[in-house]
């Protein structure tokens, strides 16, 4: 039986380090601070729990389009 195909990830997200050690997880989907940490592996808890809203989704995008 084949593998199947590896499935992207629902949201895609950055992050902006802060002056006193803390890191933001920012979603790139919808633009949203998803979170703070302090430590590496809180991040990946922080971008599990993350759900985009659906008025930021559209904030967004009509960001974007007045760019």
């Amino acid at each position: 039986m084949a593998a199947l195909p590896s499935i992207a990830p629902l949201h895609d997200f950055t992050l902006r380090r802060n002056a006193n050690g803390s890191v933001d997880i920012v979603c790139l989907n919808c633009l949203a601070n998803a979170g703070t940490a302090f430590c590496e592996l809180d991040l990946s808890l922080i971008e599990e729990a993350h759900r985009c809203e659906p008025s930021l989704l559209v904030d967004a995008i009509n960001h974007c389009w007045s760019c």
